[in-house]
């Protein structure tokens, strides 16, 4: 475990990167089990970065024809639901009876690594909810690994996380409806 550690911290952005997307998909047990708990956003959110470009760069020249204004769009969506999502997920930890309280930097990391190891196939069209699923698998692995979250308690944060967010979104409807000129 310490050498796992050790090995994480020295590398490179870029190699780290690789190193990362590699650990995630081989072994997301022991990926999340010896990821170093910091007190930082910054590797999570370097890894997130990389991950949420690569998908609006795919994203658009696949699908949208290269325009720039959904590009950010893209990359504004990809870097912010993964933040949204923890912010919920910590909340929904917050309140309930559990043994241990995981912080949020934790909390990110978990959503960090799974979104951004999921976004460098989710741009496939028709494949979405595929990835969804395997990323909402990717964060109950990671709260229960890396935030000590009891596996029941780690699928009740998930389902309240994903129930949160339908809601968040779907009561901003009637504001961003009457903006776009409606259906």
């Amino acid at each position: 475990m310490a050498s796992e550690t050790l090995r994480y911290k020295k590398e490179s952005t870029w190699g780290g990167y690789f190193t990362t997307v590699s650990s995630i998909i081989s072994s997301p047990l022991s990926f999340f089990q010896t990821l170093p708990k910091e007190n930082s956003l910054k590797r999570p959110l370097i890894f997130l970065l990389i991950s949420s470009i690569f998908y609006s760069v795919v994203s658009i020249s696949y699908l949208y024809d290269n325009s720039s204004i959904i590009g950010i769009i893209f990359l504004a969506n990809a870097l912010f639901m993964p933040f949204l999502a923890a912010v919920f997920s910590f909340s929904v930890a917050a309140v309930l009876p559990l043994a241990e309280r995981p912080s949020f930097f934790s909390v990110f990391s978990v959503y960090a690594y799974a979104s951004g190891v999921v976004m460098l196939l989710s741009w496939i069209p028709s494949l979405g909810w595929i990835f969804e699923l395997i990323r909402g698998v990717l964060v109950t692995i990671g709260l229960v690994k890396h935030c000590c979250l009891r596996t029941i308690s780690a699928i009740i944060v998930v389902i309240l996380t994903i129930a949160l967010l339908l809601l968040f979104f779907w009561t901003l409807l009637p504001i961003v409806l009457p903006a776009t000129g409606g259906m």
